[in-house]
């Protein structure tokens, strides 16, 4: 004997698939979907345009707590409308390729948030609109009945209404993000000719746009995928025809929040790829290529893979794993992109790491000098005199604050030769108070302009070199001043083990690698500061006790470090992009 399955509670069933949405903005999307299925009998993929403009209007209503969806598309007859009670589950779009519904539940999607939806709809042929009535708690449609014409301001076309919101649901309703939404959730139908979606909020009406990818600066991915070979020993072939699988992929030299690569399917949002777990899991570089904040980008589907119901994965399909296998191919295409590029953006950041430095150092060794420059100072002060309030020395004069260049040292060690490092302009003022012209100005000629000069101070250079070797022990240098120059070499051991990842391998700063630049930088600083002010009877007087000495070391180590607090736990690439 046949058993056959019965629901007994069919509103309650239904009403509990409604639950696996969890936003306002998502079930949305299901009536504005609706539109465009709707759209698509009116579309000419030759010239990617609609045959007129089709529109689509969500106004909200924040003094009754209403949402309407209103579009000027085929509408639909009686037989069809009727189908939203009547056949749930059974949608009759199943059978076209070029159109995304096919469980026949996205309309009741609104059971989730609010308690009752209308719907109006007039076919062309139609005299008057045909209006029914949903509500959540109730299994039967009532009133039914046609309406005036003018409760539909076009020829054909369809209106849903969505009353009775839950407050906490409303309370999340926001126009704003719904834009941002929709333009994620249709970034591939967006771009299409005669096609119109706006957002009615009061008085105020905003535009969904496409999303421009060529604007961003970047390198370019591009694949279409046509056909896939199987390595299944009898040359089997899955063609795609006329809807091949397009992959669309750039690295960007600037972050573009929010716009990590996604899975499109016939233009419509199914999820970010990090995001949708049965390709995630089988990928091999995960968040170093899929939620890498350079990638942007799609991979249009075209219907040649299934969505779940809650659309935000794909069924497990027999052509899915054949799909994911070609796709995991381009990831290693992907990845070797990533990675050139990386090493770009990491260099960039350690750049802007360089000139932070530089900043923070400057304005600490203005402060520093102005401690001992108040303090009595008997005789001629050299320094001062040949360096214009410490800010320039004399090009004739060697490097900065007047010394011989390719002096100094790393605490006192040898440093060997350095050959090959060329230090760069613009050095950090170590003296004075700043007074005097800048290095632009004092570099540029004009008929007030003597001798050129240059900034006295240091530049801050993080190089990707590998450390010089001390001669004689079997160690080597963590950082090394030269010409004016402090060099921290990256490839040292002591740097790399305070370099901390995150998951997509990007350096990141903490307090162990702040510490250790504050402390390499000071023992340069301090070293050549002390040199040129040897002769001051303060600085004497530091020098001749060496609890003291020590005491003035770690202490301006400290306020270095101090000051270089909110760089703690920033993502070195991501510093080029803040603006303080």
């Amino acid at each position: 004997m046949s058993l056959q399955i019965k629901i007994s509670n069919p509103v309650e069933f239904i009403n509990n698939i409604a639950s696996l949405y969890q936003t306002s903005n998502r079930i949305f999307m299901e009536y504005i979907d609706n539109s465009l299925d709707d759209a698509e009998y009116l579309f000419d993929r030759s010239l990617n345009s609609y045959f007129y403009e089709i529109k689509i209007d969500i106004f909200i209503d924040p003094e009754y707590k209403k949402v309407t969806f209103l579009d000027n598309c085929r509408g639909m007859d009686r037989e069809t409308l009727l189908r939203i009670i009547t056949e749930v589950g059974n949608s009759n779009k199943k059978a076209q390729l070029w159109t995304n519904g096919q469980f026949g539940f996205g309309v009741h999607s609104f059971r989730a948030c609010a308690k009752r939806m209308s719907v109006t709809s007039k076919r062309e042929k139609m005299e008057y609109p045909l209006k029914i009535f949903i509500d959540r708690d109730r299994l039967e449609t009532h009133d039914e009945k046609e309406v005036e014409r003018n409760e539909l301001p076009y020829n054909s076309g369809t209106k849903v209404v969505l009353t009775s919101f839950e407050k906490d649901w409303w309370k999340e309703i926001n126009p704003q993000e719904l834009k941002e939404e929709i333009e994620k959730h249709f970034e591939g139908l967006l771009k299409r000719k005669n096609l119109s979606i706006k957002i009615h909020y009061g008085r105020q009406v905003i535009k969904c746009e496409p999303f421009d990818y060529k604007s961003v600066k970047g390198i370019e991915f591009e694949k279409t995928i046509r056909e896939i070979h199987l390595d299944d020993g009898c040359n089997t072939t899955i063609f795609f025809g006329d809807n091949p699988i397009k992959v669309y992929l750039k690295f960007t030299d600037q972050i573009i929040l929010n716009r990590r690569p996604v899975f499109l399917n016939k233009g419509r949002l199914i999820n970010e790829i990090h995001r949708i777990n049965s390709f995630y899991n089988k990928s091999k570089y995960r968040t170093q290529v899929w939620a890498h904040n350079n990638l942007i980008g799609y991979i249009e589907l075209n219907g040649q893979l299934e969505p779940v119901i809650s659309r935000d994965d794909f069924k497990r399909t027999k052509n899915r794993q054949f799909i994911y296998d070609e796709l995991l191919k381009i990831e290693e295409q992907i990845y070797e992109l990533t990675q050139e590029k990386f090493k770009n953006l990491e260099n960039e950041g350690f750049s802007k790491l360089e000139e932070l430095l530089s900043s923070y150092l400057a304005k600490l060794a203005k402060n520093d000098a102005l401690r001992f420059r108040n303090m009595p100072v008997e005789g001629n002060d050299s320094f001062l005199a040949k360096g214009g309030g410490g800010v320039y020395s004399e090009e004739g004069e060697g490097g900065p604050l007047g010394e011989k260049g390719g002096e100094g040292g790393n605490a006192g060690r040898d440093e060997g030769e350095g050959k090959g490092l060329v230090p760069d302009q613009g050095n950090i003022p170590l003296d004075g108070d700043g007074s005097g012209p800048s290095t632009q100005e004092a570099s540029s000629e004009t008929e007030f302009s003597g001798k050129k000069r240059r900034r006295s101070g240091f530049n801050i250079k993080i190089v990707d070199l590998d450390p010089p070797r001390i001669e004689g022990k079997n160690e080597y240098l963590r950082s090394q001043y030269l010409d004016g120059t402090i060099y921290i070499y990256r490839k040292h051991p002591d740097f790399e083990e305070r370099v901390s990842r995150t998951q997509k391998k990007e350096p990141k700063l903490n307090h162990r690698l702040i510490f250790y630049l504050a402390s390499e930088i000071s023992i340069h600083y301090k070293n050549v500061f002390f040199e040129k002010r040897k002769m001051q009877p303060e600085v004497k007087r530091i020098l001749n006790n060496r609890e003291e000495l020590f005491k003035n070391q770690v202490d301006f180590i400290y306020e270095f470090e101090k000051m270089l607090q909110p760089l703690v736990n920033k993502n070195l690439i991501d510093l080029q992009n803040e603006e303080n």
